[in-house]
């Protein structure tokens, strides 16, 4: 774009913020009060700062109960008293199938089904029926909410029931491409196993010549394959991918078309696991609510609960469906994941900032051409 193009879609986007900013500015503060008093609040596991049996508290006190408590202090408690039934902890657990490479492929789960359906040939695929595997695929859940996209073909079932498919889909520890990318858990964290010197050799290239600790890239998916493929794609493009490891959580129901996108997925390993919010709601304290913040949240805890306590890392790199990363994506996570880890302070390191600010100074030069020279300093 040219500069005064660039300035006006940056106008443009300003306006639109400011805009947003006071649409919601209601809604922020209902969710600010629900969250003060709800069962995920860290306040709540905070009982030294005297706040958690206090019916109100001045968001002074909130400030100042945070100033001093380290954040693994404030939010491990949380996740860990969430759940009473974790389901990726289920059955083999979580941990120990990534540290096994074991579990069950999702290249054979949908190849099973796909075979099912043309000949009615009976199968077991990781201990389930190649019928309750096309069930779960093809489940909508009648109450749930995009009940309208619910057709004759559909396995219609009510979303606690879709659940408990998801429980036991965790249960299974669904994976891809394990043998090609194993594993292994050491002291200082997880490490990729390579099985020839040639791949040793290629990942100490894309690697900068460092032998460095895996780390997760935890990417949240609900229902829609676009742009989820130009996520996936954009994500093979990425300096070293192969020596990271992809946890794929998916919500809400018709999952099919999703975990057929994530079979063409074969340049690093993949964990899949499926949010069940009926049960993360309940024990989240929401009660029969389910709104697009509530299930937000329900997932995104579900998805840190996961990276940071199931398996066992100590950072995680979010990435959303809709969400494309450059090639020096994983690299500046690995160079700056050892900062946080070494300061408990650090509650997240941004790739990409955002809000008023961001939108309203910095969208501009991003819009011109790497040969457009800056602007110059008006003279005093």
């Amino acid at each position: 774009l040219s500069r005064r193009a660039a300035q006006k879609e940056q106008d443009t986007q300003c306006a639109a913020t400011r805009v947003e900013y006071e649409r919601w500015r209601d809604k922020r503060d209902d969710v600010t009060n629900f969250a003060l008093g709800s069962t995920f609040h860290p306040l709540r596991w905070l009982t030294s700062e005297g706040l958690a049996t206090k019916k109100t508290v001045h968001i002074d006190e909130v400030r100042s109960a945070f100033r001093h408590p380290s954040l693994d202090a404030t939010m491990r408690p949380v996740v860990e008293n969430l759940w009473r039934d974790f389901s990726p902890e289920g059955g083999v657990g979580a941990a120990d199938a990534l540290a096994d490479n074991s579990g069950t492929d999702l290249r054979e789960i949908m190849a099973a089904v796909h075979r099912w359906r043309e000949t009615g040939i009976h199968v077991k695929v990781g201990g389930a029926h190649v019928q309750w595997w096309h069930e779960l695929l093809h489940a909508c859940a009648v109450d749930g909410p995009t009940a309208e996209k619910c057709t004759a073909d559909s396995q219609v079932m009510t979303e606690e029931d879709l659940d408990q498919y998801k429980q036991k889909f965790n249960h299974l520890q669904v994976y891809l491409n394990a043998a090609q990318f194993p594993l292994s858990q050491t002291n200082d964290g997880w490490r990729r196993v390579h099985p020839t010197s040639a791949q040793a050799h290629k990942s100490k290239q894309t690697n900068g010549g460092r032998n460095r600790k895996v780390l997760p890239i935890w990417l949240r998916v609900c229902q829609r394959t676009d742009p989820l493929a130009q996520v996936l794609q954009q994500l093979k493009l990425v300096h070293g991918i192969q020596d990271a490891l992809l946890l794929v959580s998916v919500d809400r129901d018709l999952i099919e078309p999703v975990l057929l996108e994530l079979t063409k997925v074969d340049w690093m390993q993949v964990r899949i696991f499926l949010h069940p919010y009926t049960h993360t709601r309940t024990t989240l304290g929401f009660g029969s609510w389910d709104t697009g913040v509530h299930r937000l949240n329900s997932h995104f805890l579900f998805g840190l609960r996961l990276a940071l306590l199931s398996l066992r890392f100590s950072y995680v790199i979010t990435l959303e469906d809709d969400l494309l990363v450059s090639p020096d994506f994983l690299t500046f996570h690995q160079d700056l994941a050892p900062v946080a880890e070494g300061d408990s302070n650090i509650a997240a390191i941004l790739a990409y900032p955002n809000g008023a600010l961001h939108d309203c100074n910095f969208i501009a030069p991003k819009l011109l051409p790497f040969s457009t020279p800056p602007p110059q300093p008006s003279p005093a």
